[in-house]
């Protein structure tokens, strides 16, 4: 069966109570038929009579009872009467019970109960919440909270409501000892950020509510220690804190300085050196110094009952400016330092930079690293201010191409210093580029020995020059396109008989490359040659010779054909005048050309020579030249055995066999 909730005329919320009492309530009267009711498991309120009905008026009596006669039997009467009475009294039991309420309130430690604490509340062993409907009655009320003491009360509850007030709540408690070693220390005890107590060591506190605690420990100045403590219930919580201390002795060299120490917890202490801090706890330590804007840290470890001896060293340098020329000022930042020969002590180790500045010149930075006990010597040449202009007019000169005017600034330039290694090497610079741009010149007018004689003295200057190693390549190409083309043109000229012509481009291909393979064939060639025109010219005049008394004079045939032919028909007709003459050698200069050496046969006191030369001196044409000898063969002179007559009679039948046969084999001659 559900439980139903109904509203009072106060607007308060009564219930949950079964339908039966609901309808009970209804009849009684306590409810009219407009009182909200809802279901328990819902938020819909309706009327009271759409849940329930009232009863119809009763029946009229019996005719029995209106004359007073009973037709029950009288104990069936008692029974009746005595069931009405039971119902009635549940009834008025149930509407009692829907109108009693049991409402409560706490407090802890005599203070309202702090909010997010709810204590569980329990009504004869069932979980209660204040306002609650409750029968009348002998009750029992019990609250627990945690850490809190256990509370439980008896009480009586007739009709209406019934309000237990405050109910008071007591914190569990428990007890704390605590002992320091050593024992001069000063104890706070804190529960929530607020003092329990303040106490010398050693502590005892009882009554102590339950938690957590914190506890702080300090001795002296230096040593201070926090520990959580938990409190618990009916019980003591014993804390015994072993302060393990030590000293730091400190100094510095040399002199005095600032310290700073913090400890690993994040203390700080700080003062100036020497200086000894005692009952420090135990650990690492950071320490720094410091002496002026000079700092040094180290880490050290404070031992138990032990003094710790820190010594830092504060190690300087010196810096010293030297300038050229010297009575310089110099500078750190807009601070004037002095002037040059400088020497700065008592530096910490680092960087330094500084400016000089002196008239005429410009302004330099010297800068140096700075160790501990050395000295750092730092020297400068400044620049003049006329030099400078003079090497800026030079460079501006030299880019555009005005080298006579480069080397007069850079001249000026080493007037004003005369070893300066910049000025010298744009010197050497400007050179360069007058021997390269001679070069180029050179180059593009072909003249390829002065262009190469200029690249090397460029190179000389600025060795391996990408430039330079770029020029000398397109000269090289050039010239072997030129080499090559003279030496080929060389060789056709040879080959066409053109000896001068072969022998200029020779010369031209040997200022080129003279150790060329193709330039030392084509002189081979060339030689040959002319050693080959040199013999036939020897012979051509030995044929030409009128003045020689021995001979006799010279005779020539012209023949159109070609060499090979007139030379085969040469020898076919020597051939058959083998009978007059033997061919004694035959000597070929070139291909175009054939000297033959002739011995008369026949002759008993003189000896008979004969020249023959067989050339080509032009296409299609084919020259014989011949000339004879007679002479003594015991005197070698003209032959005294023979008249004059006689000699002239067997040259002209020499001359006529001869002349005969070349026809025979050549053909006719056309002079």
């Amino acid at each position: 069966m559900e439980d139903y909730f109904y509203r009072d005329k106060s607007g308060k919320e009564i219930g949950p109570i079964p339908l039966t009492t609901l309808a009970q309530l209804r009849s009684a009267g306590v409810l009219d038929a407009e009182t909200p009711v809802r279901i328990a498991n819902s938020e819909k309120w309706v009327p009271c009579r759409e849940v329930v009905a009232v009863s119809a008026p009763s029946a009229p009596p019996p005719a029995s009872a209106r004359t007073g006669k009973s037709s029950l039997p009288p104990a069936l009467v008692i029974l009746s009467i005595i069931g009405a009475v039971i119902y009635a009294g549940s009834v008025l039991y149930k509407s009692v019970a829907a109108m009693t309420t049991l409402t409560y309130g706490f407090s802890l430690d005599g203070k309202e109960i702090p909010k997010g604490e709810t204590p569980e509340v329990k009504v004869d062993g069932q979980l209660f919440e204040s306002g609650n409907h409750l029968k009348p009655g002998r009750h029992q009320i019990s609250i627990s909270v945690e850490n809190v003491e256990p509370n439980e009360k008896h009480f009586w509850v007739f009709h209406g409501n019934k309000d237990l007030g405050a109910l008071p709540l007591e914190s569990s408690k428990g007890a704390l000892s605590v002992t320091v070693n050593p024992s001069s220390a000063k104890l706070i005890l804190q529960r929530k950020g607020e003092v329990v107590r303040e106490s010398d060591s050693p502590l005892n506190q009882d009554k102590l509510i339950v938690g957590d605690y914190s506890l702080i420990c300090t001795i002296g100045k230096n040593f201070s220690a926090d520990r959580v403590v938990k409190i618990r219930r009916n019980e003591t919580t014993r804390l015994d804190i072993k302060a393990e201390l030590g000293d730091i002795a400190m100094e510095a060299e040399p002199g005095e300085a600032d310290y700073s120490l913090i400890s690993g917890t994040g203390k700080t202490w700080s003062g100036r050196t020497p200086a000894t801090l005692k009952g420090l706890s135990t650990g690492s330590y950071l320490l720094s110094m410091k002496r002026g804007d000079y700092e040094k840290s180290t880490n050290i470890v404070v031992h138990s009952f032990a003094i710790t001896r820190a010594k830092l060293l504060f190690e300087y340098g010196k810096m010293e400016i030297q300038s050229n020329p010297a009575g310089a000022t110099v500078f750190e930042g807009n601070r004037e330092m002095g002037r040059t020969p400088l020497v700065l002590s008592d530096l910490r180790p680092g960087t330094y930079s500084y400016r000089l500045t002196l008239n005429d010149y410009a302004d330099a930075s010297v800068s140096a690293v700075v160790v501990g006990n050395e000295t750092r010597v730092v020297e400068t040449n400044l620049v003049s201010l006329k030099y400078t202009q003079a090497m800026q007019n030079a460079r501006d000169y030299l880019r555009s191409a005005n080298f006579t005017d480069a080397l007069k600034g850079v001249e000026f330039a080493l007037e004003i210093k005369p070893a300066d290694e910049l000025a010298a090497a744009l010197r050497s610079e400007i050179f360069f580029n007058i021997h390269y741009s001679n070069a180029a010149n050179y180059f593009a007018r072909d003249q390829f020995d002065e262009a190469l004689k200029e690249l090397d003295e460029a190179n000389k200057l600025i060795p391996d020059n990408a430039e330079v190693i770029t020029l000398r390549n397109r000269i090289s190409q050039k010239m072997e396109g030129r080499l090559d083309y003279l030496v080929r043109n060389g060789e056709m000229s040879l080959a066409n008989g053109r000896l001068d012509d072969a022998s200029r481009d020779l010369g031209e291909a040997t200022q080129i490359h003279p150790a060329d393979q193709r330039v030392i064939e084509l002189r081979g060639k060339i030689q040959a040659a002319q050693y080959r025109r040199a013999r036939i010219e020897e012979w051509k005049r030995l044929l030409n010779d009128i003045n020689d008394p021995l001979s006799f004079k010279s005779y020539l045939w012209k023949f159109r054909i070609g060499f090979p032919a007139a030379h085969d028909g040469t020898l076919q007709a020597l051939k058959d005048l083998s009978s007059t003459w033997t061919i004694k050698s035959e000597d070929l200069p070139d291909d175009k050309t054939s000297i033959l050496q002739l011995e008369a046969k026949g002759l008993l006191f003189s000896a008979g020579f004969g020249l023959l030369m067989v050339s080509q001196p032009a296409d299609g044409v084919v020259e014989v030249r011949s000339k004879m000898w007679l002479t003594d063969k015991r005197l070698g002179i003209l032959s005294t055995r023979e008249d004059e007559s006689a000699r002239r009679q067997r040259h002209a039948g020499w001359v006529r066999d001869l002349d005969n046969q070349l026809k025979a084999h050549i053909g006719v001659p056309f002079e």
